[in-house]
């Protein structure tokens, strides 16, 4: 396959696909830095495309490049300013920073959640910020939804667990901690 699209990639150097598809097979081979590479041509050759940046800053995120993560997150947003996963990938990321900007991050996880309101994900970012936020109550409308869509995900399930106590209810949240542990998966 990347003999192939590489080959493809040199008879039309400027078509978008190519780079996107190497970039994917490399991220498929585990090989994150030439995937970064490819993305990071693309954009040389057309600064535009928001998902590419959005696919740059996912890699760069997972890499702990938060820094440029979070450009390429905001640039995406500059292209696109309705654009849900770079503002919901960009709101986690303030949530998570010491000192981050809640507002700004619970604005951007808002606009995500209202353009796709049934999204798990979406409701687990926005579902945090108000836990952050300490709006336990509100928190916790988000995170029985993300936790009923995605019923194995540890992290959804801890963040519902850390709201029920929050809101003084124990058992639940020991019930639910119970179950995470219960399942062998690594959890940090």
């Amino acid at each position: 396959a990347l003999i192939l699209i590489k080959k493809a990639q040199e008879l039309n150097p400027t078509a978008p696909y190519s780079y996107i598809l190497l970039a994917g097979v490399y991220e498929g081979l585990g090989k994150i830095d030439q995937a970064i590479d490819e993305y990071e041509e693309l954009i040389e050759l057309n600064p535009r495309l928001e998902t590419t940046h959005m696919a740059l800053a996912t890699l760069l995120e997972a890499k702990g490049d938060k820094k440029k993560a979070r450009e390429h997150y905001m640039k995406a947003l500059e292209l696109n300013p309705e654009f849900a996963p770079a503002a919901n990938n960009l709101a986690w990321m303030m949530a998570e920073e010491k000192g981050g900007d809640l507002g700004e991050a619970m604005r951007l996880a808002l606009l995500a959640k209202e353009q796709y309101p049934e999204n798990p994900y979406f409701a687990d970012t926005l579902g945090w910020i108000h836990y952050k936020r300490q709006s336990y109550g509100l928190a916790l409308t988000q995170f029985v939804q993300a936790s009923t869509d995605l019923p194995d995900n540890p992290t959804v399930q801890y963040h519902l667990a850390l709201t029920f106590k929050a809101n003084n209810r124990d058992d639940e949240a020991r019930e639910i901690l119970n179950a995470i542990l219960s399942t062998g998966m690594e959890f940090p």
